[in-house]
């Protein structure tokens, strides 16, 4: 079956428009895809276009708030962790959906569900999917790698030459070495980056969260995960992550993909979607590999 891609501008609790969209069988079960740090929601086209994630899964993507097409505000208070879990859910009321499931990418991402959590409880979502992320904001000095570190500085630099001269080796870390992207993504890629603001750039990595209701409602069997990562990652140490889990958290499902970096879900869609098909008959209860 065809289904037609929707978008919207989505309002938020305090006005700031979100860009969203959304494909798939609006009865089925919805997950909502939140981009990294500096990129933008169409970073999952090969999710957005891929038939067996389409007619299986009623999939929502938005650009999280001062990126891509969503309204940027100046400031730091519009960044505060309560604004990320207001709009995640001005986003799925404005598709409909009810109990979705979150899949976050690199450090912005996946550290939602700790606001998410933190503001409506663990019922309000269904699982979580980790696509090169990690569950808590706290944890980013632990797992980054070196090599991220060196960037850092750059990426929240407000002179534009020195951020311009660190974005193209921002993008290419973003991917295995060797890795070849294509010429067209590269210049989408690296044009997000050019159009933040700084004060969008230092803002967005500022926010302080709560990770205490995340943690509880994991130990308590309430809020599933699944960790899928690149083991050539150049930005997150992905041995760490898994160390980290398991010894905070316990036994978490972790996929290491071979010949990967911090982006499973464009350099190995495929292997990914499979992936995130069978978490969500996991939690659901039946079988969707």
């Amino acid at each position: 079956m065809t289904y037609a891609r929707i978008h919207q501008l989505v309002e938020s609790h305090d006005g700031t428009r979100i860009y969203a969209e959304a494909v798939g069988n609006p009865a089925a079960q919805a997950i909502v895809f939140i981009h990294g740090y500096a990129c933008a929601s169409f970073h999952f086209n090969r999710q957005f276009t891929d038939a067996g994630l389409v007619n299986r899964l009623y999939m929502i993507r938005y650009d999280v708030r001062g990126h891509g097409q969503s309204d940027a505000p100046l400031e730091e208070a519009a960044y505060a962790s309560i604004k990320h879990a207001q709009d995640f859910k001005s986003v799925v009321n404005a598709f409909g959906a009810v109990k979705p499931i979150l899949a976050g990418w690199l450090y912005y991402a996946g550290v939602v569900a700790a606001d998410l959590v933190a503001a409506y409880g663990p019922d309000y979502i269904l699982g979580v999917i980790l696509l090169g992320s990690f569950p808590q904001k706290m944890m980013h000095p632990s797992i980054a790698t070196d090599h991220a570190a060196t960037l850092r500085p750059g990426l929240r630099s407000s002179d534009a030459r020195e951020f311009s001269q660190v974005v193209p080796g921002f993008v290419k870390a973003c991917f295995a070495p060797g890795y070849e992207v294509p010429s067209e993504d590269m210049a989408a890629f690296m044009g997000i980056l050019f159009a933040l603001p700084s004060e969008v750039r230092i803002f967005s990595g500022a926010r302080t969260q709560d990770p205490e209701p995340l943690t509880v409602a994991f130990k308590g069997g309430k809020l599933p995960y699944v960790a899928i990562h690149g083991r050539q990652d150049r930005l997150v140490d992905c041995s760490k992550v898994r160390a980290w889990l398991r010894e905070n958290w316990g036994e978490v499902e972790f996929h290491e993909l071979e010949g990967v970096g911090h982006a499973p879900f464009f350099e190995a869609p495929e292997r990914t979607n499979a992936l995130i098909l069978k978490f969500v008959g996991k939690v659901k209860g039946y079988d969707n590999s």
